[in-house]
C-alpha cells in the first residue's frame, strides 16, 4: 500500500520523538559512576561486581533521589577523561576535594575525612619523623591528590619521591621489600591493606594531612542537576545516621566527619 511522503515523514518523526524521550528519560534516571574497583576498602571486585565503602555511599545516594547505578571500572588514571567525554557522570573513588579540582568540577559535599600517613617497616626505629625522612625514597600512588601534597609536604627535604600505578598491597610491599623507604596514603587505605596481606609495617605517627572525600561532577546542565540531588541526598542519609552506618560497617570507623 502507498503511503504520502507526508505521512512517512510523521511516522518517522514521531518514532524519532519516542525514542529520544525514552533515552532522555532512561538516561534521567541512570547514574553513571566510574570507579578502578582496585583500591580496598573503597571499591574492590568481588565475585564480578564492585563493592566497598565508596560503592555502597554511591548506592545509598542513588536509591534516595531514585536513581539506578551503572558502574563503569576503568584505571584510576583514566577516570577523568571519562567525566570529561561525558561517559560518566561522576567518579567514586576516595577522590580528593583539591582546589585545583574545584576549578574544573563541581564536587559533592564530602562523604568522608580521611587522614594521610607515612607507612614504614614494624622494625625501623631509624625514621620517627617527616625530618628523618631526608635522604630517603618516599612511595606514593601516581596522579592521585596524595601525590601533589607530598610533593608540597616533602618540597627542599632532599626525598626522592617514587610513584606507583597499583593496588595497595603491591605498593606496601614496596617498602617491606626495601625498594622505598615509606609509603604515604591514606591511613584506612593502608590499616586496611596492611592488616589483610599481615605485612610488616607501622604508620609513623598521627596524620600528615587530611583530605575531604567527594564526587565530582561536570560543570554543566547534567552535572550541576545531579550534584544538587547527590548533596541533598548526602545531607539527609549524614542527617538519618545512614552515612556512619555505612562507615562503620566498612571501616570499623565513623570517617564521616572530622575527627
Amino acid at each position: 500500500m502507498y503511503l504520502p511522503h507526508s505521512f512517512m515523514y510523521g511516522i518517522a518523526a514521531l518514532s524519532l520523538a519516542i525514542s529520544q524521550n525514552a533515552f532522555s528519560a532512561d538516561a534521567n534516571n541512570v547514574l553513571r559512576v566510574g570507579t578502578s574497583g582496585d583500591y580496598a576498602p573503597f571499591t574492590y571486585k568481588e565475585k564480578g561486581a564492585v563493592t566497598g565503602f565508596d560503592i555502597a555511599v554511591v548506592e545509598a545516594v542513588a536509591k534516595k533521589i531514585g536513581y539506578q547505578v551503572k558502574w563503569e571500572v576503568a584505571d584510576f588514571v583514566g577516570l577523568f577523561g571519562q567525566l570529561d567525554s561525558g561517559r560518566i557522570d561522576t567518579v567514586a573513588n576516595q577522590l580528593s576535594i583539591t582546589l585545583e579540582r574545584q576549578q574544573k568540577y563541581q564536587f559533592s559535599q564530602p562523604y568522608e575525612f580521611s587522614g594521610d600517613v607515612f607507612v614504614i617497616k614494624q622494625d625501623n626505629n631509624s625514621i620517627k619523623n617527616i625530618q628523618d625522612l631526608a635522604g630517603k625514597t618516599v612511595g606514593v600512588g601516581f596522579g592521585t591528590a596524595d601525590e601533589r601534597k607530598l610533593r608540597s609536604l616533602l618540597a627542599g627535604k632532599n626525598v626522592t619521591i617514587k610513584t606507583f600505578d597499583e593496588d595497595p598491597v603491591a605498593e606496601l610491599n614496596e617498602v617491606v621489600l626495601g625498594r622505598v623507604d615509606a609509603y604515604y596514603n591514606g591511613a584506612v587505605a593502608v590499616r586496611t591493606a596492611i592488616g589483610r596481606a599481615k605485612l610488616p609495617l607501622k604508620l609513623l605517627g598521627k596524620p600528615a594531612a587530611y583530605d575531604e572525600i567527594g564526587l565530582p561532577f561536570a560543570r554543566n546542565a547534567r552535572g550541576q542537576a545531579l550534584a544538587s540531588k547527590v548533596n541533598a541526598a548526602l545531607g539527609e542519609l549524614k542527617k538519618d545516621g545512614t552515612l556512619q552506618k555505612i562507615s562503620l560497617q566498612w571501616l570499623k570507623a565513623d570517617v564521616t566527619k572530622k575527627n
